[in-house]
């Protein structure tokens, strides 16, 4: 899997993900614009965005935990690599903490999921320049890389109720 996310000055953040599974070839990707309400979830609202305020960090870790969540199913009991270009995220995701709380939360979330699915994932890094998921947190649907290689492209679901309650309420969700 790699994932990506883009909070660029001046453009709607958004973020991707594509899996390639070695085993039976499915190719899978999903990405969407991040929620306004998200944002602001994280203190990262249009106001502090255009006072210079950059959420990449987040938006990179909240990525990967939506794609965990999406794709939890299919990756339980395997072996995974994931390719993070943000080494903020990645350092989160390996650690299991973070000092940003919300990436932090995202890191907790991935950790949960892995447990629940008895999925282990080996967290690489990816220069931004070689990552195959740039394209999709930019282009969305559009991706040229996508529709090139095959990738089946849907709408990924970041859910704010990943970031709005307590640890024991998300396990309880998560584990249900």
């Amino acid at each position: 899997i790699a994932s990506d996310a883009q909070a660029d000055p001046g453009s709607q953040p958004g973020c991707g993900y594509m899996l390639f599974d070695a085993r039976d070839g499915r190719r899978a990707a999903a990405c969407c614009p991040l929620a306004e309400e998200l944002l602001d979830a994280w203190g990262y609202g249009t106001a502090v965005r255009q006072e210079g305020g950059n959420p990449i960090a987040i938006c990179e870790a909240a990525v990967i935990a939506a794609a965990a969540l999406a794709e939890a199913p299919t990756l339980a009991g395997r072996t995974i690599v994931w390719f993070v270009d943000n080494t903020t995220a990645l350092h989160a995701f390996v650690k299991g903490t973070s000092a940003n709380e919300a990436v932090e939360r995202a890191a907790q979330c991935v950790h949960f999921l892995s447990l629940k699915y008895d999925f282990r994932i080996w967290f690489e890094f990816i220069d931004s320049g070689a990552n195959w998921s740039d394209g999709i947190s930019r282009e969305l649907h559009d991706d040229q890389f996508a529709k090139d290689h095959g990738f089946r492209v849907s709408t990924l679901a970041v859910p704010l109720q990943l970031w709005s309650c307590d640890l024991v309420s998300l396990w309880a969700g998560l584990a249900a």
